[in-house]
């Protein structure tokens, strides 16, 4: 069924990423307050709920099982399964505030999306204010978001997107910080996305006008 909307202008405006809030910040006590191995390349993931009817859980489990011994993976959110996780995922359930989800954030050497749905992903935008490079699915949304288009891997190739996090471990999340960080103000950024309705507001005014 076509749309009725086809015969209408469409602009697209990104979702803002308050860069105020989400920024790098290093804090090592985030370690000790959330049971995190500071010797181990930490990977982080946020989903407002892991449960058994997606496939994100599988996947995170999927990649735990095959994570090198000095990795560990965090996942940030409810935890709705009754599953047995493996000893290299750390759940931490709810982070409270922006600025303990940027140290998490900055802490990471990568942020690793599971999801295949997701029309936009306030979270790896977030990441990528923080300075840490994302690894996605090549699903929805998710290649607009990612500052590093050689990140993007097959829908739930678990093997392929731990090639690309070992990548970015042999040349540092340092290498790829600066790019997120351009990114994220290129395109998500809270003024020029909201002026972008001020503006189609302002368009719909002088139509309006223009008519009565």
């Amino acid at each position: 069924m076509q749309s009725i909307a086809n015969q209408h202008p469409i602009h697209m405006i990104y979702c803002w990423i308050d860069r105020d809030k989400f920024h790098e910040r290093k804090d090592d006590s985030i370690y000790e307050r959330y049971g995190l191995d500071r010797n181990k390349k930490m990977l982080i993931s946020v989903s407002a709920q892991w449960n058994d009817r997606a496939t994100r859980l599988n996947d995170a489990i999927r990649l735990a099982h095959i994570l090198p011994n000095d990795y560990q993976l965090v996942l940030v959110g409810k935890m709705a399964s009754k599953r047995s996780l493996p000893s290299n995922i750390i759940h931490l359930g709810y982070v409270n505030g922006t600025e303990e989800m940027s140290k998490l954030y900055s802490a990471a050497l990568a942020y690793v999306n599971f999801s295949v749905e997701d029309t936009f992903s306030n979270v790896t935008g977030e990441t990528q204010a923080c300075g840490t490079p994302i690894v996605v699915f090549n699903a929805t949304a998710l290649p607009e978001v990612a500052a590093i288009k050689e990140f993007i891997v097959p829908p739930h190739d678990i093997e392929a997107m731990l090639e690309k996090v070992k990548e970015i471990a042999r040349n540092g999340r340092q290498h790829y910080s600066k790019r997120c960080v351009e990114h994220v103000k290129a395109n998500f950024d809270y003024e020029t996305n909201v002026g972008k309705y001020l503006e189609l507001y302002k368009e719909a005014i002088t139509r309006k006008n223009t008519y009565t």
